[in-house]
């Protein structure tokens, strides 16, 4: 998990992009309920 996390940020330091937080914010919300969102991307 720490390798995913290190390779995400590298990704977004070169591309200068991510996800929204709103959008992390909603998805995280939706986890345990019967309307789960997909992981945003």
């Amino acid at each position: 998990m720490v390798q995913q996390s290190k390779l995400a940020f590298e990704d977004y330091r070169r591309k200068g992009s991510g996800i929204a937080h709103n959008v992390v914010r909603e998805w995280a919300d939706s986890l345990g309920t019967d309307e789960e969102r997909p992981c945003p991307r």
